[in-house]
C-alpha cells in the first residue's frame, strides 16, 4: 500500500511539475510573442520615419530643381536684355557716326 501511495505521490508530482514547466513556457512564449510584435512595430515605425525623411528631401530637391531653373532662366533674360541694350548702343553709335 505505501509503494502505490508513493507512486501515486509521484505521479501527482510530476504532474505538478509538468503544469509548472507548462506554465513558465507559455509565459516564455507570451513573452516572445510580446518582443516580436514590438519589434515589427519599431520597424513599421522606422519605415514610416524614413519615408517621410525621403519624402521631405524629394520636395526640398524639386524646391532646389525650381529654383536654380528660375535663376538660369533669369539669367537668359537679363543676357537677352542686355545683348538688346548693345545692340541699341551700337546702332546708336553707328548712326551718330554716319550723321558726322
Amino acid at each position: 500500500m505505501r509503494e502505490e501511495n508513493a507512486r501515486l505521490l509521484q505521479g501527482k508530482l510530476s504532474l505538478v511539475e509538468w503544469e509548472r514547466k507548462k506554465n513558465v513556457l507559455q509565459q516564455q512564449d507570451a513573452r516572445a510573442e510580446r518582443e516580436r510584435r514590438r519589434a515589427e512595430q519599431l520597424q513599421r515605425e522606422r519605415d514610416e520615419e524614413t519615408a517621410r525623411a525621403n519624402a521631405a528631401q524629394k520636395e526640398l530637391d524639386a524646391q532646389e530643381a525650381e529654383r536654380k531653373r528660375k535663376t538660369k532662366e533669369q539669367e537668359a533674360k537679363e543676357a537677352e536684355r542686355a545683348a538688346k541694350e548693345e545692340a541699341e548702343r551700337a546702332a546708336k553709335e553707328e548712326a551718330e557716326r554716319a550723321a558726322k
